[in-house]
């Protein structure tokens, strides 16, 4: 965890991001594996999760609302932006 907030790296799979502040939940993607694995990204400009398929492999793309996808970063709720999050792995592979 960065600074107590949760990350991609505190994250696997597939599963549910909760947010405690305004208790919006959505279903995240973190990692696949397999011959097109794909990552989870949010974006720094929307803070909408992206998945990116063989997302290991050469540059990131943008967001389609032109900001930059990152997983270093601590994940915030896409409604109301807060750190406040959980993460609920739902299956992985």
């Amino acid at each position: 965890m960065k600074n107590g907030k949760l990350t991609f790296d505190q994250t696997n799979g597939v599963g549910l991001i909760t947010c405690s502040t305004c208790g919006h939940s959505e279903r995240m993607l973190s990692f696949t594996h397999g011959t097109s694995h794909q990552l989870g990204f949010q974006c720094t400009a929307c803070f909408q999760l992206v998945s990116v398929e063989n997302g290991l492999e050469g540059p990131i793309p943008l967001c389609h609302c032109g900001g930059e996808l990152h997983r270093d970063k601590p994940l915030k709720c896409p409604l109301c932006q807060s750190t406040e999050v959980t993460f609920e792995s739902e299956y992985m592979t």
